[in-house]
């Protein structure tokens, strides 16, 4: 919840129900963000940053694959 406090402290306000997390990590268990409320923010696998795709696991594949299907 410390980023919660230190959002609060700079007078700012996330909205949960649009916000994404994406948890980059090679661990067994999955790691789960929650808002004050104890509502688990939505984790993705991958997302577009900027027009690049980023994907949890690293690698530029899904990126590259993107970029061909628009071209």
């Amino acid at each position: 919840m410390e980023w919660q406090e230190a959002l609060k402290s700079k007078d700012l306000k996330v909205n949960a129900d649009k916000t994404e997390t994406m948890v980059c990590a090679r661990t067994a268990e999955p790691l789960q963000i929650t808002d004050k409320t104890g509502k688990a923010l939505k984790q993705v696998e991958n997302f577009t940053y900027l027009g690049s795709v980023i994907h949890a696991q690293g690698g530029s594949e899904k990126d590259i694959e993107a970029r061909i299907a628009a071209a």
